[in-house]
C-alpha cells in the first residue's frame, strides 16, 4: 500500500477522444486540499481512469460520470 494520500500516484484520464495526466505532489491551489481537477470541456463521461500508485499497484475505473468528486482508495490487487 502506498501513503495515505496517494503522493506520487499518477492518474491518467480519457474523455472525448483526449488524455491528460496528473501526478499527485501534495500541492493545490487551496491550502489543506489535494483534489486533482481535469477540465472535461463537453464530456459528460470520463472513459477510463488508470491510476498509478506508488507501490506499483494500477487501478481502473471505467464509464465515471463527469461533473464529480471520486474519493478513491488504492486496491488491494494489483492490475485491477
Amino acid at each position: 500500500m502506498s501513503n495515505k494520500d496517494g503522493i506520487g500516484a499518477q492518474v491518467i484520464i480519457k474523455a472525448g477522444g483526449k488524455t491528460q495526466l496528473r501526478e499527485q505532489n501534495g500541492k493545490s491551489h487551496y491550502q489543506d486540499d489535494i483534489t486533482m481537477h481535469f477540465g472535461l470541456l463537453n464530456s459528460t463521461l470520463v472513459d477510463k481512469i488508470s491510476i498509478h500508485w506508488p507501490s506499483g499497484t494500477i487501478q481502473y475505473l471505467y464509464n465515471i460520470k463527469a461533473d464529480q468528486t471520486l474519493h478513491i482508495v488504492e486496491s488491494s490487487a494489483e492490475n485491477q
